[in-house]
């Protein structure tokens, strides 16, 4: 495996150096894109299909995240220690997810009590 140093001087001719700790490190995928430092045709599609990566999972990532800001609600449910793995098994017996299962107990106790009103 090439060092970190290797890997620097293949790209760029000078190792990005850490002026703190003095550690040398090899150009990110990023840093490369933007020195255009390449020395062959595979090392340009490398990076620009890296970039490409990068943006799908970001703007994914992007779109997960507005969807459920928009469409969801989330709590943070606490319980004693162990319990959790029993309402996960019992919900894998069901063929449900924790959540779902967690959902329909909650619907099902809220119908009960609209109906006791």
């Amino acid at each position: 495996m090439a060092s970190a140093k290797d890997l620097s001087s293949k790209y760029s001719g000078n190792p990005i150096v850490d002026l703190n700790s003095g550690v040398t490190a090899a150009p990110s995928a990023k840093a490369l894109l933007e020195q255009r430092s390449f020395d062959s045709i595979t090392d340009i599609a490398d990076m620009n299909s890296a970039k490409a990566v990068m943006e799908s999972h970001s703007a994914k990532s992007v779109y997960r995240n507005t969807w459920i800001s928009e469409n969801l609600d989330r709590v943070n449910l606490t319980m004693p220690k162990g319990k959790k793995e029993q309402v996960k098994a019992i919900a894998d017996s069901v063929g449900m997810s924790v959540n779902a299962y967690i959902n329909l107990a909650i619907d099902e106790r809220m119908e009960k009590d609209a109906n006791d009103n």
